[in-house]
């Protein structure tokens, strides 16, 4: 067998699916394609709706969800402390008397 012989099992045995070429994202990606395969075998193998699924999920959304609210919460703020008018020199504070 010589090289083109080789390259044309390894094109057959790597197919195209969905328009993306696997050999070229195993070669770019490898850990990716890697992740990938042990979803498809954990959702394969009927792991998707066990506890341990739900607890992942569950611990994933938290870890998400909880820079998302602070980070909203602090652009909250800001507007809020930005949306403030600023007192005018003549002004006086609430609850004082002007001065004479």
């Amino acid at each position: 067998m010589n090289n083109k012989d080789n390259g044309n099992l390894i094109q057959l045995s790597m197919p195209r699916v969905a328009g993306i070429d696997l050999r070229k994202e195993m070669s770019e990606r490898p850990y990716v394609v890697l992740g990938l395969g042990v979803v498809a075998g954990y959702v394969l193998g009927g792991g998707l709706f066990t506890r341990l699924t739900g607890r992942l999920l569950v611990t994933g959304l938290r870890a998400v969800a909880l820079p998302l609210m602070t980070k909203a919460a602090l652009n909250f703020v800001e507007s809020a402390v930005q949306a403030q008018p600023e007192p005018a020199p003549n002004d006086t504070p609430a609850g004082t008397a002007p001065a004479v």
